[in-house]
């Protein structure tokens, strides 16, 4: 029997077990991209895997009653329609459909630039102290690019030898 939901959005509450659940299923059979609620989050991603792998169909599971009214805005997104989105994949999908929305004509990425070497590593140990220091000063003390100072950061906090902060400071570990 076909409803005509196909591509269309269901929102079930109660639909981790009983008749919720067979509602959501029954729905994701029909086509349509379902959205479960239910208190216990844990069956509830249960039951949406269950409907995902039975059915290949998109499953939201949102934890927590429809009726709270902390939900007020997450239930007016799916009620418009909204995607479920896990991925840059996902929102150029989402997007296809929308005029004007297109692929840059390049790509942007930056250049890492060459890796820290042993020599910028000690450079950029000899200025760390107890007192933080921030990693932009770091940079500009050390005139190498950004992108390599921040790795050899890493590379010292890794080794126990610089403990990043809050706020962009780092200090000597």
């Amino acid at each position: 029997m076909d409803l005509g939901l196909k591509g269309r959005v269901a929102v079930v509450g109660g639909a981790s077990k009983g008749l919720g659940r067979a509602c959501a299923l029954a729905l994701a059979q029909e086509g349509a991209k379902v959205a479960i609620c239910s208190r216990g989050a844990e069956q509830l991603e249960m039951t949406a895997q269950e409907i995902r792998s039975t059915t290949g169909t998109e499953v939201l599971a949102v934890p927590g009653s429809p009726l709270d009214p902390r939900a007020k805005g997450c239930n007016d997104l799916i009620r418009q329609g909204a995607a479920l989105c896990e991925g840059a994949e996902d929102v150029l999908r989402a997007l296809e459909g929308l005029r004007g929305f297109r692929e840059p004509d390049r790509r942007y990425a930056a250049d890492p630039g060459p890796p820290p070497d042993d020599g910028l590593r000690d450079r950029v140990a000899a200025l760390l102290s107890p007192t933080p220091v921030s990693r932009d000063e770091i940079v500009r003390a050390v005139g190498a690019p950004a992108p390599v100072v921040f790795a050899a950061l890493v590379e010292l906090s890794l080794a126990g030898r610089a403990e990043l902060q809050p706020g962009g400071m780092v200090v000597a570990g």
